[in-house]
């Protein structure tokens, strides 16, 4: 079995947002990126873009060493841990790591409610049922952003945020929201800007990472980037990705219902990277029956492991923290997710994807740090 990939806490997603932080001169916890910081410190006109998985391996299988992007990367860095949009990017919004901003993974499973919630959407994870009473991440969630933090300390900074369509006022495609980031730099002021683009992670998840399609989006990425700092000289442009994937299979945790009877309640936080609930008298048997079925593909921690390697990222544990991570991590080494079939959805099966992410992969974290400078 591969052992998962540990990444680098001085030169992840949080050590990129401490870079702005120190670029305007505010209290940061951790390092920041001291090549990055220094061209920063050359520009009053600033712009951080985010493509949804198009980390490292996706840049390097559908782009020549020739290409627009390729040509400007600064450095490798890592995402955090697990290195999915919910855990990464709220990371680099934030400026802490998982274990402090209890953004974790895609499903939580939240103690004094006792359900599992989707946490970007606020639907029950098993039913997709929309909840009727507030997301309770708006209470143990909640943070002030980095770009919230420079605007109120620096007045004179012109700083917006721009996203795709599932946010109100956002861009219905590529174009558009180019189009929005090139209107918000055209100002005399100094600016920093923050865009995330939901692609080319969609059509990973559709059609798998090796396919036309996925080629196609970062293709015109690539183009569209090209433009946009072709158009606007005297910004700095700082492009990135929150995490990567790889084309999975699935495992079905309910075909072995000895390893499900051990079980209080179904996986939680991401199906690469999952945690669980188990009988207190059962514990022996679950890491035997875990260990028979699945201890190839996935490395197996204990809640005490977890703690103890800092898994979740260092800095001041969230009192919410322990309740979300369950008795048992199972982080996947290879190519394979747990799903669950549910009777209620008429035996369907929860995911339905091709590529996914999350997991302990090295090629899951690596991201290119892309930076078009002029200066």
């Amino acid at each position: 079995m591969n052992k998962m990939y540990h990444y680098n806490k001085s030169q992840c997603l949080v050590n990129l947002s401490n870079t702005i932080l120190a670029r305007y001169g505010l209290k940061h916890d951790y390092e920041s990126i001291p090549a990055l910081l220094k061209t920063m410190q050359k520009y009053d006109k600033i712009a951080f873009l985010l493509f949804d998985g198009m980390g490292k391996s996706l840049i390097e299988k559908h782009l020549s060493e020739v290409s627009f992007l390729r040509r400007h990367v600064m450095m490798e860095i890592d995402s955090v841990f697990p290195p999915t949009t919910v855990a990464a990017t709220n990371a680099f919004l934030s400026g802490k790591y998982p274990k402090e901003t209890n953004w974790l993974g895609w499903s939580q499973y939240f103690k004094k409610e006792d359900v599992f919630i989707d946490v970007f959407s606020n639907r029950e994870t098993w039913t997709k049922t929309l909840l009727s009473k507030e997301n309770p991440m708006v209470k143990v969630g909640a943070y002030e952003d980095v770009f919230t933090q420079v605007a109120k300390a620096h007045p004179e900074v012109k700083v917006k945020m721009v996203w795709p369509a599932f946010r109100k006022g956002g861009a219905k495609d590529l174009e558009e929201w180019i189009t929005m980031i090139h209107q918000h730099l055209q100002t005399n002021q100094k600016a920093l800007i923050y865009g995330y683009f939901e692609n080319p992670d969609h059509a990973a998840h559709d059609h798998g990472v090796n396919s036309l399609e996925v080629k196609n989006e970062i293709y015109r990425i690539n183009d569209a980037v090209e433009y946009l700092a072709k158009e606007n000289p005297d910004t700095l442009f700082i492009v990135f990705a929150d995490h990567s994937l790889v084309d999975v299979e699935f495992i079905y945790i309910d075909e072995h219902p000895d390893f499900f009877d051990t079980l209080i309640r179904p996986f939680s936080i991401e199906p690469r990277a999952s945690t669980f609930y188990v009988k207190e008298d059962k514990k022996e048997e679950f890491e035997k029956l875990f260990q028979k079925y699945y201890g190839d593909y996935f490395e197996l921690f204990s809640k005490e492991e977890v703690l103890k390697d800092n898994i979740f990222g260092i800095g001041t544990e969230s009192p919410y923290f322990q309740d979300f991570i369950g008795d048992y991590l199972a982080v996947s080494t290879d190519r394979y997710c747990f799903d669950y079939i549910i009777p209620s959805r008429k035996n369907e099966p929860i995911m339905n994807m091709i590529a996914a992410h999350a997991g302990g992969m090295e090629e899951e974290h690596k991201i290119d740090l892309i930076v078009i400078a002029n200066r």
